[in-house]
């Protein structure tokens, strides 16, 4: 009987710490992402994504406008992340009344490594919203090259391809189509 209370002790203690420790991680999440974002201000245009990123990096996501064939650093969000083993939460806003018609977003930092793994997306613009599973990740987001993509886990491994590295995800057209349906 003894046994039973020990055991059910340390299974106590355990939990227990793992809670807090959620707590704390999500706490300072929210405080990076109201930090950096600001949650003052109109409902623009926003891409919020649930994912495990492993090393530190600075996201980028570029977006079009309509008439626009090219990126710019003018049309562009970068957020700093710092590496974590848990999911956090990154939150790219566009601070100007624009429906973005196609997005990228490029990742990868100098050590020409990084490992990301994918939960939900929402992405929201004046109060409507579009949550992409991450079964659906694949389907509305295409990796380059230098993507090794697992439909399976949801993992997005970058590589160096012939001394080059340039890594990002294009949205696809059935994304851009559901935009512009959808958020207007």
């Amino acid at each position: 009987m003894n046994k039973f209370y020990i055991y059910l002790f340390i299974a106590l203690m355990f939990s227990s710490c793992k809670d807090d420790k959620s707590k704390t991680d999500k706490t300072a999440i929210d405080s990076i992402d109201a930090e950096i974002n600001g949650n003052d201000g109109p409902d623009f245009f926003a891409l919020t994504m649930n994912a495990v990123v492993e090393k530190d990096d600075n996201l980028t996501l570029f977006y079009l406008e309509e008439g626009q064939d090219k990126i710019s650093k003018k049309n562009s969000i970068s957020i700093p992340v710092k590496g974590s083993e848990n999911f956090q939460t990154l939150t790219f806003k566009i601070d100007k009344d624009i429906l973005p018609t196609r997005l990228i977003l490029k990742f990868g930092n100098e050590e020409k490594y990084q490992k990301m793994v994918f939960d939900e997306t929402l992405i929201s613009y004046e109060g409507r919203e579009i949550l992409i599973a991450k079964e659906k990740f694949f389907w509305n987001f295409n990796p380059n090259k230098f993507i090794d993509y697992d439909r399976t886990n949801f993992t997005a491994i970058v590589t160096e391809k012939d001394g080059v590295f340039n890594p990002f995800f294009v949205s696809r057209k059935t994304l851009e189509d559901r935009i512009d349906l959808e958020l207007p």
